[in-house]
């Protein structure tokens, strides 16, 4: 339905697949704070900041989860014909995403501010979910993708790294409660392995295909431009899963602290190859398109981003390198920046019921 001045108005049965990005990208933040203060660094202050982006991304997680929620019971159909859309079913997956970040949150940030009996059941729960999800809209996209087998490689956008971004994020939010003393410790490591190597192996895949998409075709169009950054994202992603893999093994005595420095030469790769996927992007973001138009697409600069800083963080920490943690650093407050502007865009796009074309 349109008003009068050509604009859409707000539906639940219209409500994009997307908006999950908002909760991802604003949690991030949150366990980037957190990671500044499980080292130390300023800690009283970092504690401070990922409470307020713990609190921020609670505040839009309910009324997103919820009406998203809503619209998978009463208007299946709609979400079916999205989950077979080559875009909007890969982007679904923020859906998944929104959950498993509030997962990692409440196992970093909330175990700071509620303690690790309050906090540890919301991590279960939500993990769980956002697991289940994965699966399900995972199986759902990439099913209908290959038995249609007629994509146009036009269709193949950055989106399609989505499924693969939160199936690594799986390991992160099951890290903090793998400990000797949890129940079924073991199989939530050798699992967390696992959505490690499926999360991974769908990067490459996809990875080489957007490539290639990029290499024969023209860039997409402004709105989807910005979900080529999300390459940047899986690399921190598996590097982060490493580190805190190896941290893991090593409590629960099943691997040697003396693997640390090789899983650390690995991580650094993966960290670095994020980096390069970045910057390279944006480059062809600006010399191909110029300034784009504000599209709810922008929150897809905000989680790559933030991925690729916390694991930065916790690398530069573990090899004591001010060459990879000073760039993080200045990182998380470029985020910042996005964050801000992003957000009020978004308020304004809401106000204006653009937000919702």
């Amino acid at each position: 339905m349109k008003t009068t001045n050509e604009t859409k108005a707000f539906s639940v049965e219209d409500f994009a697949p997307a908006w999950g990005a908002v909760v991802m990208g604003t949690g991030v933040i949150s366990s980037g704070f957190s990671m500044l203060a499980r080292q130390q660094v300023v800690p009283e202050l970092s504690k401070v900041f990922a409470a307020i982006f713990f609190a921020a991304t609670i505040l839009m997680a309910i009324p997103i989860l919820g009406v998203t929620t809503w619209r998978w019971v009463r208007h299946w159909g709609a979400v079916a014909t999205d989950l077979k859309n080559p875009v909007k079913g890969a982007m679904s997956a923020t859906f998944a995403g929104a959950f498993l970040v509030l997962g990692v949150i409440f196992g970093r940030a909330g175990t700071s501010l509620f303690g690790t009996a309050v906090a540890t059941p919301f991590v279960y729960v939500l993990t769980g979910i956002g697991a289940a999800l994965t699966v399900f809209i995972g199986l759902m996209f990439l099913s209908d993708l290959f038995a249609r087998g007629e994509t146009a490689t036009p269709m193949i956008t950055g989106a399609w790294f989505i499924p693969p971004v939160v199936t690594i994020v799986i390991p992160l939010a099951l890290a903090p409660v793998i400990t000797s003393t949890s129940r079924f410790h073991m199989d939530m490591y050798w699992t967390s392995w696992g959505m490690l190597g499926v999360g991974s192996t769908l990067y490459v895949i996809i990875a080489a295909t957007v490539f290639y998409r990029s290499a024969t075709n023209k860039l997409p169009p402004q709105a989807l431009a910005p979900t080529l950054l999300i390459g940047m994202g899986p690399p921190g992603l598996v590097a982060l899963d490493l580190i805190l893999l190896q941290e893991t093994a090593v409590d629960l005595g099943i691997a040697s602290a003396d693997l640390t420095s090789l899983v650390n030469v690995v991580a650094m790769g993966l960290w670095s190859f994020g980096l390069a996927w970045g910057l390279a992007t944006l480059f062809v973001i600006v010399r191909g398109l110029g300034r784009l138009d504000f599209r709810l697409s922008w929150w897809g600069f905000t989680f790559p981003l933030g991925a690729w800083v916390v694991a930065g963080l916790a690398l530069g920490l573990e090899v004591f390198s001010p060459i990879i943690y000073v760039p993080s650093l200045v990182g998380l407050a470029i985020l910042l920046v996005i964050w801000v502007v992003v957000v009020v865009k978004t308020l304004a796009g809401m106000r204006d019921n653009t937000i919702w074309e």
